[in-house]
């Protein structure tokens, strides 16, 4: 153990020479500092995943023969499963933190729908209108006239498509049916359920009072556990036996429980590095995958939180407008030029994923935003006057306004 503490200060001294680096092994700054926006890129974070979900989609949606994800063969695990998990650990740390903050009900789901649906509602439209029509194999009078084209949008808005395939869930009338993955429109979408179900179930324990520490603590523990156990017996709502859906409560829970002790936290490498040599240790058992995961997250939070990174912010958060639009233009691509392989799948579907996911931002997502912050302060506002009349005057103070 001394001669892997000596290496691994040796390796960061070689780095903190370079500049990529600008925080000791034992960092002295809690997490609870990490977590104010402009000191994490965490942003870029979620721009590199759903990058990764459009790479490693590629091998499904154009296979090659021979080709396989380098990602799987370095670790062991597919891109998109990588970047699923990653999503819903930061999801349950930022929105657990905000939550803390704000201690608002009304801003906590006010901000939750309008991140969520507007820009969904954006994807869902342009392919049942514009993509379906120009692709679909049947006449467009066909086409329109299918209550299943109708059916798609509505399932999709209230969230029923998780592992239920066929028309009107998942699929469009004759679209995407000659692709070597057939029908299904978007793929990543089956993910918006499961973290809506984790949004409702923090603000419920919320209204509870149970997201005190000591209980918080407890309650997400056994959540950990059962995601671990070879049956769960708490979480039932989810499918049985697939890896993608087992593993999300745990990371969505490691998040809440890091934001609850966010002032207790003091990550540095050491956590990384000591939870991928536990991952090498238990390489042959079903446990291995909970320590590389812990092992990407704390990595995540030291390794995007340096300087040198905080540099490379995006000016946009596009993220999710990628992961929106990353399966449709993959499947565009497919359906109009065949021969394209994997490397042309996942370079022109990320350049095209990132245009729309451009537009998207600026057109509806950031708009949304804000549209859901004013209406959030409105309603608390009208519901407790004496606040409103509070703020006016801080506003007041603040911009100079005495009068």
């Amino acid at each position: 153990m001394q001669r892997i503490s000596n290496f691994t200060q040796y390796v960061y001294n070689i780095l903190g020479r370079k500049g990529l680096v600008e925080r000791s092994l034992t960092s002295n700054v809690p997490l609870s500092k990490i977590l104010i926006k402009d000191c994490n890129n965490f942003d870029l974070v979620r721009l590199i995943c759903a990058c990764m979900v459009i790479y490693g989609h590629a091998f499904a949606v154009a296979p090659e023969l021979g080709k396989e994800e380098l990602i799987y063969k370095l670790t062991g695990f597919y891109a998109g499963a990588i970047a699923v998990k990653v999503f819903f650990f930061l999801s349950g740390l930022l929105v657990t933190n905000s939550l803390i903050e704000k201690k608002s009900l009304i801003h906590f789901f006010m901000a939750r729908f309008f991140r969520i649906w507007p820009a969904l509602i954006l994807v869902l439209l342009f392919s049942v209108f514009v993509i379906g029509p120009v692709l679909t194999t049947l006449d467009l009078n066909t086409y329109l006239s299918s209550p299943n084209t109708y059916l798609y949008i509505k399932n999709q808005i209230l969230m029923k498509c998780m592992l239920i395939r066929g028309l009107g869930y998942t699929d469009l009338p004759g679209l995407f049916t000659q692709n070597p993955f057939k029908d299904t429109v978007n793929v990543p979408l089956w993910t918006l359920p499961v973290e809506v179900g984790a949004y409702i179930f923090l603000g419920a324990i919320f209204c509870l009072k149970l997201l005190e520490k000591r209980i918080a603590i407890f309650l997400f523990i056994i959540i950990i556990l059962d995601s671990i156990l070879p049956q769960r017996i708490f979480i039932l709502f989810l499918p049985q036996g697939n890896d993608n859906f087992s593993y999300l409560p745990f990371c969505f829970s490691v998040g809440v429980l890091m934001a609850i002790y966010k002032e207790n936290l003091f990550l540095s490498m050491r956590e990384p590095i000591g939870f991928f040599l536990l991952f090498l240790l238990f390489s042959n058992t079903e446990y291995a995958k909970y320590f590389f995961y812990l092992s990407v997250f704390t990595g995540i939070i030291y390794f995007f939180t340096c300087k040198p990174v905080l540099r490379l912010k995006p000016s946009s958060d596009i993220s999710y407008g990628v992961y929106l639009w990353g399966w449709p233009m993959q499947q565009i691509l497919v359906s109009t030029y065949p021969n394209m392989g994997v490397l042309g799948n996942q370079v022109f579907g990320t350049s095209l994923a990132m245009i729309f996911g451009y537009f998207s931002w600026h057109l509806i997502e950031k708009r949304s935003i804000k549209l859901g912050k004013k209406l959030a302060n409105w309603v608390c506002n009208t519901r407790d006057p004496a606040q409103a009349t509070k703020s006016l005057k801080t506003k007041r103070i603040q911009t100079g306004r005495l009068d």
